[in-house]
Formats: C-alpha cells, structure tokens, sequence
C-alpha cells in the first residue's frame, strides 16, 4: 500500500456556517455567537488543523499583510479535525460583551496564527450582524468571564478523569 501526502491546499476548503444554515446571520440580545459547523486549513501546523478566528468590525479589517486585532482583545483558537480541517459548535463571542454590540462584523480564520492578514487566511465579510432594539439589556461582561471560568474548569476536571480512567484500565488489563 503507498501513501502519497498531498501537501497543503491553500485557502481551499475554508467556510463557515451558522446554526441556520448560512454564511451570513442575525444575532440580539444576550446571543452566543457560535460557529454551527466550519473548516480551516492544514496550513502551518504539525498535527491537526489550528487557526485562530478573529472578530472584527465591518471597515476594520486591513490590506494584505495587514494587523487583525480581534473586538475581544483576544482571538479564538480553534482546532480542526485531522480529517478536512472541520470543527462544530466553536462559540467566538457574546452579544454585548467583549466588544460585540451592535453592528456588523468580519470573521478571519488566521491560519499561521501570526495575528497578519495572509494570502491563506480565509475572511468571511459580512459573517454577522448584531440587532439590538435601544432598550434591550446587554450581556454584562462579569457574566461571560464566569462561562469561560467555568468552562476552563471543566476540560481541567475532564483531563484528569481521563488520566484516572486510562489508569483503571491498565490496572484492569495487568
């Protein structure tokens, strides 16, 4: 049997989807702005798939070569698949916190995630917009900070019980 490896396929394949289907969506009040389903490169990476997804406001986004500063101060690093770079349910941001208000916004997939516009990096212009009727409540900031708390706490709980659990097998298996 021969395995020929094919390389990287150069900005290909990328796309992204919201829960409705589309490239393009409408987020309010207090939403998650979560990607339903996406794919990135193989590019700049060893052994899976990684980029970083960028946030940014409509008219923000640079030339070729350019700075991508994420809304957030930080941008989402996600992790594909081995097989076609996909992932699903990658949250990148809230309504109302961390920048994200009313508006229209850019999402970038920085595939070297060198934080520079490049020829690979894919750029979905316009992703999304925020409608927010003038008397709506926004999402406080503290509350986010919590979900996130809360979720780091959760991989850290789930890593150690795989660690314990591998042990109870081998234990098992001895």
């Amino acid at each position: 049997m021969t395995f020929v490896f094919s390389g990287p396929a150069f900005a290909s394949h990328q796309f992204l989807l919201w829960t409705d289907g589309n490239a393009f969506t409408t987020f309010g009040p207090g939403s998650s702005i979560t990607v339903d389903t996406g794919a990135i490169e193989f590019e700049c990476d060893t052994f899976f798939p990684i980029a970083d997804i960028y946030v940014m406001r409509r008219g923000e986004l640079g030339h070729s070569g350019g700075t991508l500063t994420d809304v957030s101060g930080t941008p989402n690093t996600v992790t594909g698949s081995s097989v076609g770079g996909a992932f699903v349910g990658e949250t990148i941001g809230f309504v109302g916190s961390g920048g994200i208000g009313r508006g229209t916004y850019v999402v970038v997939y920085d595939e070297c995630q060198n934080g520079v516009l490049d020829p690979i990096d894919k750029v979905f212009a316009p992703a999304f917009e925020v409608i927010v009727p003038g008397n709506a409540p926004l999402l406080p900031a503290s509350n986010v900070a919590k979900v996130k708390e809360d979720a780091t706490a959760n991989v850290a709980k789930a890593k150690k019980e795989a660690v314990v659990w591998g042990a109870l097998f081998i234990a098992h298996d001895i």
